[in-house]
């Protein structure tokens, strides 16, 4: 974005400014270091003399890290205007670089270590009493050191109040050093280039040999806790699922460890059956007990390398040590294929959609690209998928690739396919959707429920959903605005299972055949049947007996005798900016002439 807006039409100067503000906010020289790596090398050069030009002193720390991390006609000029500084009476080397002993560090680190990720932060005093801090954001996976930030000359009230507003907590520097080094194999392992800043931070990247020592039993020294044996059985396979092969050793009792030798020879060397799985789901089975110990009989499906479906049997010993579990032997079982049909196969359950037409692609297209917790999964021909990922404790409920999905979407230049295997997920993405895209972008196309194969292959297809009779034969109701309260009151008398918040109330009704779902937004109504005979639920519940309008039916003019009614209940729809999805494109003026009311 930032490159795009500088390329088109050069505003230096408030990228600048920017910059500026960046720095002196958060000391994160690094941080604009990556924003210069977005531009085109020649821009590059252009960009360093227009901050030149700005003549402000604050920039030096910027000009310092340019010098010492780019290259050529960049490091050059960059040069060039430090020495500037220099004739102008500004100091221009840069002291936090200068890395005080150990004595004089911190560290902190977030409680998530044990699910595959962390944020670490050595804080550093400097003579003058300013503090530097290093932040560091960890992955365990391919990623390694995700993320490097610089906070130099702020106060230790300041970078204590960011320590509380993240929640770390004190960790020793050795045991802190240990933990980003072996982030930092994951980077080797994978080949995946470090953050900008590498000269910054590259101490603490070295291990003395009494810090090597000290690296047994970091997990007893860790907030989080390992305090159930299914917590422990999780954390193993997470790491096996990451190949975070520091977790797998550190889990591991002292005879195990012994089998697997030395700590530095095991994560160079390791080499597993299932490091080329990828791991879908895991289920504990049962387990026995043999005096200290108990074996849990495991089970996991996930793909072989070649993308085939395999079920896995795996068996833990795990024995209680303190207050900690640690895992004595696994032993891998039996690898059975799994065909399509399988229930065990992960592609085999329902989803709920929700198909919109829509008249204005780029303005959804739009949504998508500003809202960074939703990411593109896949770009085919005149489709772009898209998944909003949520945050789940696999910890505590093992490893399941649908949890971690809180919702999916398709977008092609007539449709928004949005599906969830969750109906209140879904009834809550839609609702954000329609109060973050212009209400004219978006009518109401059906509601359904079906397989989620079924949207994969009209999607590899290419076909219309709203032209696939499965999907748009489930028929949604409206309840007419006097009925508001009868029907309100009735779902609140009657309903075991609702959620609310402020923009709607939803009232779910599960019956022989498939689920009623209620929904309130304002004063209107919306019934969607995942069934198809709403005589005969309303008969099975004694819903309130008054007409109900077929949503797809208000501009059709079928019955004389209804026009009026459907004349009306649109233009309560356009009342509320939740329910206008629900009414056609089509002004009530337009459909009043359609039906002969108007001449």
């Amino acid at each position: 974005m930032i490159k795009e807006r500088i390329i088109s039409n050069h505003g230096f100067s408030e990228l600048a400014n920017e910059l500026i503000i960046l720095i002196e906010a958060r000391g994160s020289s690094a941080g604009c270091l990556e924003i210069l790596n977005t531009l085109d090398i020649d821009v590059q050069s252009d960009f360093i003399l227009e901050l030149a030009l700005m003549n402000n002193p604050k920039l030096i720390t910027f000009f310092n890290m340019v010098v010492k991390e780019k290259t050529g006609e960049v490091q050059e000029i960059a040069r060039r205007v430090l020495r500037k500084f220099a004739l102008l009476g500004h100091k221009i080397n840069e002291d936090s670089t200068k890395h005080l002993p150990f004595d004089y560090i911190q560290a902190y680190i977030s409680p998530t270590r044990l699910k595959g990720y962390c944020t670490l932060m050595f804080l550093i005093k400097k003579i003058n009493g300013e503090h530097d801090a290093h932040y560091f954001k960890l992955k365990f996976n391919h990623l390694g050191i995700k993320g490097y930030f610089h906070y130099a000359g702020l106060s230790r009230k300041e970078l204590i109040s960011i320590v509380e507003k993240q929640g770390l907590y004190p960790l020793d520097v050795s045991d802190a050093k240990i933990i980003l080094q072996d982030a930092y194999m994951q980077n080797n392992r994978y080949a995946k280039k470090l953050p900008e800043g590498y000269k910054k931070y590259k101490d603490l990247l070295v291990l003395k040999d009494y810090e090597k020592e000290k690296n047994k039993r970091i997990l007893f020294k860790l907030q989080e806790k390992l305090r159930s044996y299914p917590r422990v059985i999780n954390a193993y396979l997470l790491a096996l699922k990451n190949l975070d092969l520091s977790l797998i050793y550190d889990l591991a009792t002292n005879s195990l460890q012994k089998t697997y030798g030395e700590r530095d020879h095991f994560l160079k060397n390791w080499n597993h059956m299932l490091q080329n799985y990828t791991l879908l789901k895991s289920e504990i089975l049962n387990f026995t007990e043999d005096g200290k110990y108990r074996r849990y009989e495991v089970q996991i499906v996930g793909t072989d390398s070649e993308d085939n479906l395999k079920e896995i049997g795996v068996e833990f010993n795990i024995v209680r040590l303190a207050d900690q579990h640690l895992i004595e032997d696994v032993q891998i079982g039996e690898i059975i294929d799994i065909n399509p049909e399988d229930p065990l196969n992960p592609l085999n359950y329902p989803v709920y959609t929700k198909i919109y037409q829509i008249n204005d692609y780029k303005k959804v297209k739009e949504f998508f690209q500003k809202n960074n917790f939703i990411h593109i999964t896949g770009e085919l021909e005149d489709q772009i998928c898209y998944k909003w990922f949520k945050n789940v404790d696999s910890l505590e409920t093992g490893i399941n690739f649908l949890q971690h999905i809180y919702g999916e979407f398709i977008l092609t230049n007539q449709e928004l396919i949005v599906y969830s295997n969750n109906l209140q997920n879904l009834s809550e993405i839609c609702c954000y959707l329609k109060k973050s895209i212009n209400n004219d972008c978006l009518y109401f196309v059906s509601k359904a429920v079906c397989d989620v194969r079924k949207v994969y292959r009209l999607m590899s297809e290419k076909a219309n959903f709203n032209e696939d009779k499965k999907l748009t034969s489930q028929e949604s109701y409206i309840i007419p605005k006097e009925y508001f309260a009868k029907w309100h009151i009735f779902c609140m008398q009657n309903c075991c299972k609702s959620y609310s918040n402020k923009n709607m109330t939803t009232f779910n009704f599960n019956c022989e055949n498939g689920l009623i779902e209620i929904i309130f937004y304002g004063k209107s109504g919306i019934i969607n049947l995942f069934t198809n005979n709403l005589a005969k639920v309303s008969k099975n519940f004694n819903f309130p007996q008054n007409k109900l309008y077929k949503i797809k039916d208000l501009t059709t003019n079928a019955n004389i005798s209804d026009t009026w009614v459907h004349l009306k209940i649109i233009k309560e729809l356009n009342e509320h900016k939740l329910t206008k999805v629900y009414k056609n494109s089509c002004s009530i003026k337009n459909l009043a002439t359609q039906y002969n009311l108007v001449q």
